[in-house]
């Protein structure tokens, strides 16, 4: 026990060291979104002509978030050190200037994806900005290449098809995303939002991963484990396509049409495997005791 410490202790070290760059970007995104919330708590939201504070602090703490989500996952991808070094760079350069764009144009009370009000330096912004988008689309399809090589199914297998179930959710966002940019703003016909198409995909990076390991520990029966990996993968997913439709509609979630009735029954399968999942872990104090000891010998 104490040597699978110590080697838990070593693979963190080195984890830290490789990846302090995405989550030295990602707490950035945390600072500035906390640093916004002041502002709003204070002085409000609202910048005219168009600007938009708390939208400023969303966006900028869920890409911090997604960052550092994307630092814990990355040492589980088998990506060619130079390609890894391409991908982290990649993500630096193009979350420092998202982060600007967002934040310095809401506080001038500018659009800085769309605006109306701007000068021409402002929709020049809001150009790069759309262009800066696509390139992270273009760093995480490279990503989404190296999880979908045959040989990361062989040696982890549950592992892997939750990381591609959730790069699969994350790649629907960035469709959604280029739809918005194409639109040239987030809403379709009369109550359409893509917005949150957009977002939830995102979590998806989170979810499935989580699900695959916790999977693993609450089932013994790797079919099993398969199954429900793929059950619950495509569950989500089809469950984002149906939020596309309803949004593609010019309708919400609200507006009861077949869609919408699927996405919920989707969403009511989802989480009693969920549930169902969360029963069978905790209902087995030896393995939750395991779980704890090895915390607890890290610890130390």
């Amino acid at each position: 026990m104490v040597k699978t410490a110590q080697g838990n202790h070593l693979f963190y070290r080195s984890w830290l060291v490789r990846e302090r760059l995405l989550l030295f970007t990602g707490g950035i995104g945390l600072l500035l979104g906390g640093v916004c919330l002041f502002i709003v708590l204070f002085k409000g939201a609202a910048i005219p002509p168009e600007g938009d504070l708390f939208k400023a602090v969303s966006f900028n703490v869920a890409i911090g978030v997604f960052l550092i989500t994307t630092a814990i996952l990355l040492p589980l991808v088998k990506m060619p050190d130079s390609k890894q070094r391409l991908f982290r760079w990649g993500l630096f350069i193009c979350s420092l200037y998202s982060y600007g764009a967002e934040t310095i144009q809401h506080i001038r009370g500018i659009n800085p994806r769309f605006s109306v009000a701007g000068n021409l330096i402002d929709q020049v912004a809001g150009g790069v900005f759309g262009l800066v988008s696509l390139c992270i689309v273009g760093i995480y399809i490279m990503l989404a290449f190296y999880i979908f090589q045959p040989v990361m199914l062989k040696q982890n297998p549950i592992c892997t098809l939750g990381l591609r179930y959730g790069i699969l959710s994350t790649l629907i966002s960035f469709a959604a995303g280029v739809w918005m940019i194409v639109l040239q703003g987030r809403f379709v016909g009369m109550d359409g939002n893509i917005i949150l198409f957009h977002g939830l995909g995102f979590h998806g990076l989170q979810v499935m991963p989580i699900l695959a390991w916790a999977f693993v520990q609450s089932y013994s029966d790797k079919r099993k484990q398969r199954k429900l990996i793929h059950l619950t993968g495509g569950v989500w997913n089809l469950s984002l396509g149906m939020i596309g439709i309803q949004t593609a509609l010019g309708k919400t979630l609200l507006q009861l049409t077949i869609t919408s009735t699927a996405f919920y029954l989707l969403t009511i399968a989802f989480f009693t495997i969920f549930l169902s999942t969360a029963f069978q872990f905790f209902k087995n104090p030896k393995r939750i005791a395991s779980i704890a000891s090895e915390d607890k010998d890290l610890a130390n």
